[in-house]
């Protein structure tokens, strides 16, 4: 990768899912680092892939990484649809935050169980959908 001359943004980004983590604006690397190499090598961390994107910035909560390895513009979540403690009707991939902290990958569809009644937040993520929060209102 070599960033002589050029300014983009550097990205990381789940493999599986297409969410940006972290998205950096390098301005002109070249003016930054004088008399170093400006070729870099990266590890490969467990479904995360790094990418740089010349002239081009990107904003991790505006927009994802398609399969095809190119940036675009996030949409609205589509609305799921809850009866109690079932939730359906989420797009393949979507990270779940569950109420206590826990993430997990889901398809289509998840249940829950609880022995108090409550709202219940879930934090939605799954790209090409801007994040969302789902309050269920769950009853014994």
């Amino acid at each position: 990768m070599n960033f002589d001359n050029t300014s983009g943004s550097l990205v990381i980004f789940s493999n599986q899912t297409g969410e940006i983590y972290q998205s950096n604006y390098i301005d002109y690397l070249d003016n930054c680092i004088e008399n170093s190499q400006k070729t870099t090598e990266w590890t490969t961390w467990e479904n995360c892939q790094v990418a740089y994107f010349p002239d081009t910035t990107i904003v991790p909560n505006q927009y994802y990484i398609s399969p095809e390895g190119n940036p675009k513009e996030l949409t609205d979540f589509p609305s799921p649809t809850v009866t109690n403690g079932q939730i359906t009707g989420l797009p393949d991939n979507t990270s779940v935050r569950w109420p206590d902290g826990v993430e997990t990958i889901e398809n289509q569809e998840f249940e829950f169980t609880s022995n108090v009644s409550g709202v219940f937040k879930f934090h939605l993520n799954a790209a090409p959908y801007f994040s969302s929060v789902l309050e269920v209102d769950y009853h014994v």
